[in-house]
C-alpha cells in the first residue's frame, strides 16, 4: 500500500511547510513554495507472511542493569526514572509551538556535553531553523551531529554506521519508509 504526503518545500531555502505560504519564514521570500509528494509504501511484510511471534513467561525474561544516560536536565531525568535508559525507545509528543524541539534540542546538548555522541535528524524543520535554535540556546557540542535526512531506512543506516549513545529524529512523524 502506497500512502502519499503533500507538503511545500522553498525553492529559494529550502524550508518545509506542510501548507502553502505566500513568505517564507527562513528567508522572507514571497511566493517562493512549491508543492512536494512524496510516496512511501506502508504495511508489514508487503504481502509477506510473517512468522508467528515467541512467547516466554516473566521469569524466562533475562534482565540486566543498564546505566541510565543522565542529562543533567533534572525534571527531564527525573519524568524517565533517572534518565535515558538504553536501548528504549522515547516518543515526546505535545501540542504544535510548546517546545518540544527546544527541550529536545537541549537534552541533546546535554547529553553531547557528558561526552555521549547525540544524532539530530529534523525532518520537520530546515538545517538553518535548527542552527537559528542552536544559537539561542547556545548549543556548541562537537560530539551532537545534524542532519535532515527524513527517509527512516536512511537514518536507521546512519545509526548503525555511527553507532551514536543517543539518536533523536524530530519529527518521526514526517519520516518517509523506501
Amino acid at each position: 500500500m502506497a500512502k502519499v504526503k503533500q507538503s511545500y518545500r522553498c525553492s529559494n531555502c529550502d524550508y518545509k511547510a506542510f501548507k502553502w505560504v505566500g513568505c517564507c519564514p527562513t528567508c522572507q521570500e514571497w511566493n517562493s513554495f512549491v508543492e512536494v509528494k512524496e510516496t512511501s509504501r506502508i504495511g508489514a511484510g508487503y504481502g509477506r507472511v510473517s512468522e508467528p511471534a515467541s512467547l516466554c513467561t516473566i521469569d524466562e525474561i533475562h534482565t540486566e542493569h543498564l546505566e541510565r544516560l543522565c542529562s543533567g536536565i533534572k525534571e527531564w531525568d527525573r519524568v524517565l526514572g533517572g534518565g535515558i535508559l538504553p536501548g528504549s525507545f522515547l516518543i515526546l509528543t505535545g501540542d504544535p509551538g510548546i517546545g518540544k524541539s527546544t527541550l529536545l534540542l537541549q537534552v541533546a546538548h546535554a547529553l553531547a556535553l557528558s561526552d555521549k555522541k547525540v544524532l539530530y535528524f529534523s525532518s520537520e524543520e530546515s538545517l538553518q531553523q535548527v542552527k537559528n535554535r542552536a544559537c539561542r540556546l547556545g548549543v556548541t557540542s562537537k560530539q551532537l551531529f545534524f542532519s535532515d535526512q527524513a527517509n527512516l531506512e536512511s537514518i536507521i543506516a546512519t545509526g548503525k554506521a555511527e553507532k551514536p549513545d543517543v539518536v533523536i529524529i524530530d519529527s518521526i512523524q514526517n519520516c518517509l519508509l523506501s
